[in-house]
């Protein structure tokens, strides 16, 4: 016996499992001795965490092989829904697989509800692309239940320090407006929406911004054009005369405004030349004269307010038609003068970080100096202030501490 020699042979089998999250290559080594007893050892390794043994007749008993079920050498028929799971006996859960996104659901199937929130990262300079963006691939923004939540960053990549409790997500939608005012609209004061070739699948998506905007922090973009703003809302609403002629003074430049409102008054006697002037310069196709000039204001004032942009007006009116959170205010016009940031209104925003009482004399002096520069900034400067403080730039806050 001690100079029989053992007789060993060993049989080596490399393949491929297919498994639902991976490939895992296999060696199945087979020992076997014809010493005294017959006893078999066999070991299954995994290159990889996974390593598991079985002796004699243990086995994998009671457990499915993938082995029993051929392979397909179809290139096109998958056989991981036909195999069973050969690692776990639990079946794959709800949370392994991708559920599509609506207006009524959330990730996981959960109905919206006031602790959801959504988390953008938001770079400085392109807020206006990526946001709408964001909300063409995640319709459950619209959710009026969602909060969002901006991480905004720099243009160097880093992150902005600050913690978002309505300023960061309110300066986001300071620079998407003013995107939007710079590249989409037309005209001088107020302002209306412009048509572009490549917004075709835009227009609605920036009225969902809107609405989300003005329903989580009162933003509104207080430049718009009222007459353009009431026809959006109902198109079949009759517009005043006066307050579509002087938005529209408003509306054109600061020359052509002036002439507007004196020429109005005095037709008769103002120079025929600047009145040729605007004509030429605004298409008006009809001979003029003091008892149609209102008329052709009026008509000149529709058509570039309203019929030019009649396309994104009717783009934006599903969306806004919606919500009802512009229906809150009795009017637009009302609406737009309470946003509209001027010197009192910042002034009486200003608080003191300590009690008035308790506020020492140097506080109250530098407090008044404040107060002295803000009533001097001109509404452009005065936008950029407000802005500076709270993250808006109209009156949307409370107080300025």
């Amino acid at each position: 016996m001690a100079d029989q020699e053992s007789e060993w042979y060993q049989f080596v089998s490399e393949r491929p499992i297919d498994c639902a999250c991976c490939i895992l290559s296999v060696r199945v080594e087979v020992h076997e001795s014809n010493g005294l007893n017959d006893e078999k050892e066999k070991s299954v390794s995994v290159d990889g965490d996974v390593n598991f043994e079985q002796f004699d007749n243990g086995g994998l008993e009671g457990r499915p092989s993938m082995y029993d079920h051929p392979l397909s050498l179809d290139d096109n028929q998958s056989t991981l829904a036909e195999q069973p799971f050969p690692f776990d006996d639990d079946p794959p859960t709800l949370a392994d697989q991708p559920l599509p996104l609506d207006d009524h659901s959330l990730i996981g199937g959960a109905q919206p509800s006031e602790e959801q929130s959504l988390k953008i990262k938001l770079h400085r300079g392109h807020v206006f692309e990526e946001l709408n963006e964001a909300f063409q691939n995640n319709p459950a923004m619209k959710c009026p239940s969602m909060c969002l939540t901006i991480e905004m960053v720099l243009p160097n990549g880093i992150v902005e320090k600050g913690q978002d409790t309505g300023g960061i997500f309110r300066d986001a939608l300071s620079e998407y407006w003013s995107t939007f005012k710079e590249n989409c609209t037309t005209c001088f004061g107020v302002r209306v929406p412009v048509l572009r070739h490549d917004m075709k699948d835009v227009w609605a998506t920036i009225a969902e911004v809107l609405v989300v905007g003005r329903r989580l922090c009162a933003y509104f973009p207080t430049y718009l054009a009222v007459p353009f703003l009431l026809y959006t809302l109902d198109a079949e609403a009759p517009l005043m005369e006066e307050m579509l002629l002087e938005s529209y003074c408003n509306f054109v430049s600061e020359d052509d405004g002036v002439f507007i409102r004196n020429s109005l008054n005095n037709f008769s006697t103002y120079p025929q030349e600047e009145v040729e002037f605007f004509c030429e310069m605004h298409n008006v196709t009809r001979v003029v004269h003091a008892n149609n000039w209102k008329e052709t204001l009026l008509q000149v004032a529709h058509k570039e307010m309203i019929q030019e942009a009649a396309y994104i007006a009717d783009c934006w009116r599903p969306v806004l038609q919606q919500s009802p959170l512009l229906k809150e205010v009795p009017t637009i016009q009302e609406l737009i003068t309470s946003l509209t940031p001027t010197g009192r209104k910042v002034m009486k925003l200003l608080k003191l970080a300590s009690e008035t009482d308790n506020a020492s004399l140097k506080e109250q002096k530098v407090f008044g100096f404040v107060k002295q520069f803000i009533n001097q900034l001109n509404p452009a400067n005065l936008k950029k202030f407000l802005r500076f403080c709270t993250g808006a730039d109209v009156t949307i806050v409370d107080e300025i501490k």
